[in-house]
């Protein structure tokens, strides 16, 4: 009886050995991901029966504002908007009504907006005014009012007062940022107006002056 007992412990002790040698049992969970990245695109949207010159009168004097380059059969789409004024002089005004169109696939916003003088006349570019409108247009319908039209400011303290007004505003895919159509507004001829100050002296007559108006987007976090 001693010789079995002793038997049988020397089995139980090899077999807790042999356990030992095998891994437990496992089960493992896995997640195959992938990141596609969207993009982030925005342009320029005006109407192509725009006129080639939208002339305004004053008196016997004409002045005038045209788009380049001009398209008359559909929409002029780009990232950047050229426009010349011609023949103009104090209190002389001009009206565009673009679009700015969010042509990506992610939501964005404003992230600052710049007004660089490019070339010309200093002194003409310090007596240029602008006013503007600013509305949202919602791929999903509805409207949103984001800036009422403002009074005539001088053009360099445009950048801070669309930059501080804008970057709150966020466009999802598709949306439209109207400068804005009189649909919209009671604002004089609504949209986004230019002119010649009214003060403007002889040192500005003859002269030629460009600018660049550029809008800096960035993706809107949800």
């Amino acid at each position: 009886m001693k010789k079995v007992k002793y038997i049988a412990l020397i089995l139980v002790l090899a077999l807790g050995l042999i356990g030992g040698a095998y891994a437990a049992w496992t089960d493992t969970l896995t997640i195959a991901a992938s990141v596609e990245t969207g993009e982030l695109d925005h342009s320029w949207w005006i109407a192509g029966h725009f006129p080639t010159k939208a002339s305004y009168e004053k008196g016997d004097a004409w002045h005038y504002v045209n788009v380049v380059p001009y398209t008359w059969s559909n929409w002029y789409e780009s990232d950047e908007l050229t426009i010349e004024m011609g023949n103009m002089y104090p209190e002389a005004s001009v009206v565009l009504y673009p679009r700015i169109y969010n042509t990506g696939s992610v939501p964005s916003k404003v992230n600052a907006v710049t007004v660089t003088r490019t070339g010309g006349s200093p002194t003409l570019f310090d007596n240029i005014e602008v006013k503007y409108a600013a509305v949202h247009n919602k791929a999903g319908g509805g409207t949103q009012i984001v800036v009422h039209g403002t009074n005539w400011m001088p053009l360099n303290e445009l950048a801070d007062h669309m930059t501080n007004n804008l970057k709150t505003y966020s466009q999802t895919p598709h949306d439209t940022f109207v400068l804005n159509p009189d649909e919209y507004l009671a604002f004089d001829e609504n949209s986004i107006h230019f002119r010649v100050a009214p003060g403007a002296g002889n040192e500005t007559q003859e002269k030629e002056v460009t600018f660049k108006i550029a809008i800096e987007w960035t993706q809107a976090i949800p």
